[in-house]
């Protein structure tokens, strides 16, 4: 694990490196909190953003070399539209991680799938309510983690969505059926 560390921090800025260490820190402690691997919840947060090394425009031909979008898309942010899928490429190219659930709670960490593992929701709500992540919806969110990881998770997109939609972007379709599938989770429902 120390290698692994080393080669993050040699790879990040000191701020992101932080982050990644935070994400890993509560990822573990959700995993412990609510019946989930810690290890494998602290390396997924701990590489979850490993891909973000990358400048916007190797970020856009990684991304193209493999098929997250053709030629003739128009990206405005490599970085957001694609680090958590490229930071699995990252993770199993560069840092030797094989294990399938891992490098899937790393693609999925910022939009999330359907149907989604407990490593997935886990590793996504630690990125967002990590120690260094300041607001007073954070907190909210944090102390509905204690006890609840679905509707921690649901209050997360939440507030993700509604960030995207003042400051006047489109959601992302992915980002609204994620929604509606924990949702339909936390009522009991299963889809």
């Amino acid at each position: 694990m120390t290698d692994i560390i080393d080669k993050l921090q040699a790879d990040l800025s000191e701020g992101r490196f932080l982050h990644s260490l935070g994400v890993a820190e509560t990822a573990r402690d959700l995993a412990l909190r609510f019946g989930c691997d810690p290890e494998k919840a602290y390396l997924a947060g701990l590489l979850h953003d490993c891909a973000t090394k990358y400048s916007n425009t190797e970020m856009l031909a990684l991304a193209l070399s493999e098929g997250l979008c053709d030629r003739d898309a128009v990206i405005d942010n490599p970085t957001a539209e694609f680090h958590a899928p490229l930071g699995a490429v990252v993770a199993k190219n560069e840092f030797g991680i094989t294990d399938g659930e891992i490098l899937n709670a790393i693609a999925l960490h910022q939009t999330g799938d359907v149907p989604m593992t407990r490593l997935e929701i886990i590793v996504g709500l630690a990125d967002a309510i990590e120690p260094s992540r300041k607001a007073d919806k954070i907190n909210a969110i944090r102390e509905i983690a204690k006890t609840d990881l679905t509707r921690a998770y649901l209050e997360k997109c939440k507030l993700y969505m509604t960030n995207i939609i003042s400051a006047g972007n489109p959601l992302d379709p992915k980002r609204v059926e994620v929604y509606n599938y924990i949702l339909t989770l936390k009522q009991g429902f299963k889809p």
